[in-house]
Formats: structure tokens, sequence, C-alpha cells
């Protein structure tokens, strides 16, 4: 028993825990196996003994063999088998009660060995814990200065965001500014820029498929369009002009006579299509010739601004202010191409000026928002698509409007009064 003991107590400690159960269950199955067997060998005991009580009797006569005596019934006796089951049972219940008696002795020792081992891995688990706690207090107090020093980290690395942040800003700042700057120096380099037409042409290498290109590209189309050229006796009005009249012969323009001086022309220049007279009928050739013209003025005016040119597009006035219609004086069909001073333009306008701007600026407010309470009272009234068709009207003709006067960035000084 002792080394049966010694035998489970290793089995146990070799084998897992759950090695360990399914060991018991199978030790317990047995036991149960040896405890059925040992029913089994009572029930054939009880078997026995009434065998050996038990007599069969038949129907069928015989006659006894020694005595020679008529038995009318014969009566077989099963004592011999009762008594071999008797024996048979007596000698099975003997083995299996002690084979159920040493299973239950394992089963005991098998409980007992796991209650010890059970016992010692408690103990074992106690000192385990007690050295996990030591280690755990330990590592508390160590993460307690961690999180202090993660705290002081955590300070530092904020004041180090906060002036990267105010650095950035600043770098955002002086950035913006230098935008600011460049595009103001851009700006007043083209407020200033010289009134030159750089001539240019690109050949096409002798491939005929590649023609060659230039810089009055946009002003062929017009070829033979009429012109004459007036500018005010100025040098750099001058040398404008020069450059206006190169350009046009290189397009093939048909310049009507040599430039001409003549006073008090407005500053920059003025692209100037003959018109005609309103009594004029529908029917006048010179109708065709005006829209011709119209066309290739703007196109000029178009052409120069490529070249950040004050430039625009005008009437033919005389010195009184009224239409010239005298085709001696302007042909149907030219063009009168006026140069006057340079604009003097600047980027910034100057303190002075600073009422005149802020009185420019509020009439301009006024006159959007009288419009736009005009358009609302119109949209009562007319149709959706009708509205639309008028904003997008009216968006083009502000676009083209803008684009024949605007001056970009540059700020006019107004025009002295006239006596």
């Amino acid at each position: 028993m002792t080394s049966t003991a010694i035998v489970i107590s290793s089995t146990v400690r070799f084998l897992s825990v759950s090695s360990s159960t399914s060991l018991r269950n199978d030790i317990k199955q047995i036991r149960d196996c040896f405890f059925f067997l040992f029913i089994v060998c009572t029930f054939i005991v009880v078997v026995g003994i009434i065998l050996e009580e038990f007599k069969l009797r038949t129907e069928r006569p015989h006659i006894d063999g020694e005595s020679g005596v008529f038995i009318p019934e014969r009566s077989i006796k099963l004592a011999t088998l009762g008594l071999w089951l008797v024996i048979v049972g007596i000698t099975g219940e003997g083995l299996f009660e002690m084979a159920t008696s040493w299973t239950d002795g394992m089963l005991q020792d098998f409980g007992n060995t796991m209650l010890e081992i059970t016992t010692e891995q408690a103990g074992s688990a106690a000192k385990s814990a007690k050295t996990a706690k030591l280690a755990a207090d330990r590592a508390t107090a160590s993460a307690d200065e961690a999180n202090t020093v993660a705290g002081k980290a955590l300070d530092k690395s904020k004041e180090a965001t906060d002036a990267a942040g105010k650095a950035q800003e600043k770098v955002e700042t002086v950035g913006k500014r230098a935008e600011e700057i460049n595009v103001g120096l851009r700006n007043l380099a083209l407020c200033n820029a010289p009134r030159v037409i750089s001539p240019w042409s690109v050949s096409n290498g002798g491939f005929p498929q590649s023609p060659t290109k230039s810089y009055v590209d946009p002003l062929r189309p017009m070829a033979k369009q009429k012109f004459f050229i007036e500018v005010v006796p100025d040098a750099e009005a001058r040398r404008a002009a020069l450059h206006i009249q190169r350009a046009l012969v290189d397009a093939n323009w048909d310049m009507l006579r040599p430039p001409r001086f003549v006073d008090g022309l407005a500053d920059g220049v003025s692209v100037q299509p003959y018109v005609n007279p309103r009594n004029s009928p529908p029917n006048r050739p010179n109708l065709s010739v005006e829209w011709s013209a119209s066309g290739a003025a703007y196109k000029l005016v178009d052409f120069l601004h490529t070249y950040n040119w004050r430039a625009e597009f005008g009437f033919p006035t005389d010195s009184q202010g009224k239409l010239i219609h005298d085709e001696t004086v302007l042909p149907a069909g030219a063009i009168r191409i006026q140069v006057g001073l340079y604009p003097p333009a600047v980027f910034i306008n100057p303190p002075g000026e600073k009422e005149w701007t802020s009185a420019l600026e509020e009439s301009t407010r006024q006159q959007e928002k009288a419009r736009a309470e005009y358009m609302r009272g119109v949209e009562k009234t007319m149709a959706p698509e009708l509205i639309k068709k008028y904003e997008e009207q009216e968006a083009r003709m502000k676009a083209e409007f803008k684009r024949m006067t605007s001056n970009g960035p540059c700020q006019d000084f107004p025009e002295p009064p006239t006596k």
C-alpha cells in the first residue's frame, strides 16, 4: 500500500492537473467495474443455492433401473449445478471484494496525495504571492517615480511644444509677410514697368508642318487694318508709340501716316475705332467696317495688356468732347491710337487720398446695394430662367469691362481739373 501511494504521488506530481483528474476518473471506473462484478458473483451464489433445492419434474414415465419400479413422473435434480455456481460465486465475491478494497485504497491514497500536493502548492503560491507583493510594491514605487519623471518630462514637452508653436506662428507670420512683400514688390514693378514691346519669333527649323511663331500672332488675323498714331511730345511716350507702330507693321496692319505729336492727350494709351453716326442707314457699308475696327481695337488692347501696359478702349472725340464722324479726320474703318504720358500710377494710395478712396469705396458699396435691392424687386416679377440669363449676361459684361479697363493692382492718381 505504501509503494502504491509512492507510485501515485510520483505519478500525480509528474502529470498535469487535467491528467491527474483523468487518472482519478480511470481508477474510479475500475473500482466501479470490480464492485459490479462482486454484485454479479453474489447473484450467482443466490442462483446456485436455489438450484440445489430445485427439482425439475417431467411428465414422462420411466422404470427405475435398480429397483425395476415403474415411476409415472420423472424428476431431475440440479443440485450439482447449483453447487458449482455457489463455489464460483463465493470465489468471485472474495476476489472482487479484494479488488474493490484495493481500488478504494488507491482512491484514498490518490486523494491524500492530491491534498498534500495542493497544500504544498498553496504554500508555494503563498510564498510566490508574498514575493509578488514585494515585487509589486517595488514596481509601484518605481512607477510612482516614473510617473513623477514622466510628469516633469510632459511639462517640459508642453513647454517645448508651446515654444515650437509660437516659433511656427512667427515663421508663418514672417512667411506671410515675406509673401506680401514679394507680391507688393511685384505689383510695384508692374505699376512702373517700362512701355516696351520686345519683338521675338520662333523659327520652325525648316519643317513646314511647324510654322514660325512670333510676338504679333494675336494681331495677324486683323491684317490690313488701317490705323494711325498720335503721341504727346515726350521722349518716353514717343518710344512707346514707336513700339506700337513696329508691332502693328509686323502684323501687316496698314499705317495711314507716320505718328504725329499732339498736345493735351490723356495719360496712357487709348485705342479709338471709327464710330458711325446715329442716323446712318442700317445697310451702310461703313457699318461692317466699324464692327471690324471695333474688334481689332479690342484685340490691340488685349495685346498691350499682356505687356502690362495701361491701355483702354476709347471713342474718338474732338477737343469739345464730341464724337468724330468726319472721315477726313478719322477714315471709316480706321483706328486712332493716342499715346499719352506714362500714367502716374502707384501700388499703394498715399495718405492724402484716403478720404477720396474711402468715398469711392463707399460709392461702390452703395451701387452694389442698390443693384441687389433692384434685383430682389425684379425677381418677384421675372421668370427664374430669365433672371438667370440676365445675371449671366451682366456677369459677362462686367468681366469684359474689367478686362478692358482694369489697371490691375495699380492705383490711378485723379486727373487734375480742367478750366
